[in-house]
């Protein structure tokens, strides 16, 4: 399974980006953040990566929606597996739920922070943006049983978020109770 590398990539300088009116500094800001834009979009095409190498069977996609609880009425009832693994391209209404269960098993599977899951929807987004006919579209039904815009915008795709954000509370909640187990004076 591939490890998504989530983690904000470090500024370019340590310096504070200069004032604007500086014409080079201003061309540094600017390069700066189409770096950011570029890790996002890399963040967004790992994603994708990591849904082809998830959705192997039907046993995985039952695994992920049982575990999760996350399931939409949008996905039609015929989509398999291989519509999931399709990841951006389903057509069909799965993309959305695809994008938030591959989501969960980075957080739930893989371990990852809610909010380096919220970096990774932000990624896609910008994956799909860029790969769109008409960026900053929202997922949207299309009126004939199709669906359109991105799927990183999906409602159930922000309801995966907030499950990661959950989980890694859980998490977090547990490695503190161990630590203080484990401090308590034995006697």
């Amino acid at each position: 399974m591939v490890k998504l590398n989530a983690t904000i990539p470090p500024r370019y300088s340590a310096q504070p980006l200069p004032h604007p009116t500086d014409v080079l500094g201003t061309r540094l800001a600017l390069l700066n953040r189409e770096s950011e834009l570029d890790d996002l979009r890399m963040v967004g095409l790992q994603a994708k990566i990591v849904c082809r190498e998830l959705f192997t069977g039907p046993d995985v996609l039952r695994r992920l929606r049982e575990t999760s609880g996350l399931r939409t009425k949008h996905t039609p009832d015929w989509a398999d597996w291989h519509e999931f693994r399709s990841f951006e391209h389903s057509i069909w209404g799965a993309a959305g739920e695809a994008v938030a269960l591959t989501l969960y098993h980075l957080a739930a599977d893989e371990g990852m922070s809610g909010d380096e899951i919220e970096r990774v929807r932000e990624g896609v987004e910008l994956y799909c943006d860029n790969k769109g006919d008409e960026p900053g579209e929202r997922w949207r039904s299309d009126g004939e049983g199709g669906f359109e815009g991105n799927p990183a915008t999906a409602p159930i795709v922000f309801r995966a978020v907030k499950l990661a954000h959950k989980l890694s509370d859980e998490r977090a909640q547990r490695a503190r109770d161990s630590r203080a187990v484990s401090a308590a004076p034995q006697s």
